[in-house]
C-alpha cells in the first residue's frame, strides 16, 4: 500500500496517528537490528582493553610523582 501520511490524514485522523506510530516502530526496529550486534561486542572489547589501560596508567602515575 503506497499512501503518504498526508493522504492518510485526509481520510482518517486516527488512521494517520496509527500509521505514524507504525512507521516509528519500523524505524526503531531497523536501528535495533544494527545496534544489537554492536552492543553484544562491547563486553568483549572492554575486557580486552582493560589490561592495556592498566599498563598505560602505571608509567603516567610514576611520571607525575617525579
Amino acid at each position: 500500500m503506497d499512501i503518504t501520511l498526508e493522504e492518510m490524514k485526509e481520510k482518517s485522523k486516527a488512521g494517520a496517528g496509527l500509521m505514524k506510530f507504525v512507521q516509528a516502530l519500523i524505524g526503531y526496529c531497523d536501528v535495533f537490528k544494527e545496534v544489537k550486534p554492536k552492543r553484544e561486542k562491547v563486553p568483549n572489547c572492554t575486557l580486552s582493553v582493560l589490561p592495556t589501560r592498566w599498563r598505560t596508567k602505571t608509567p603516567q602515575t610514576s611520571l607525575s610523582i617525579v
